[in-house]
């Protein structure tokens, strides 16, 4: 989910691997989160997402149009 999926409107938010954990956090219909970190600026941003504030509505439906979007559940156009 961190490359923008097929048909997003180009300037549109693009989330931060931040965004998209604090979209599962979020979820109580998650149990697990599993991470693949591959740089130790991974593991920080991983990390710090435990500090920030929970998403917007706002964010949280767009992080599900996003997805969407990815799954090709939506397509644009």
């Amino acid at each position: 989910l961190v490359t923008p999926p097929v048909g997003l409107p180009a300037g549109r938010y693009q989330p931060t691997v931040s965004d998209l954990y604090r979209f599962v956090l979020d979820n109580d219909l998650i149990d697990v989160l599993l991470t693949g970190p591959r740089t130790r600026q991974h593991i920080v941003d991983a990390l710090s997402t435990l500090d920030r504030d929970a998403l917007s509505p706002a964010l949280t439906s767009y992080l599900r149009a996003f997805g969407d979007l990815h799954t090709g559940r939506y397509v644009v156009g």
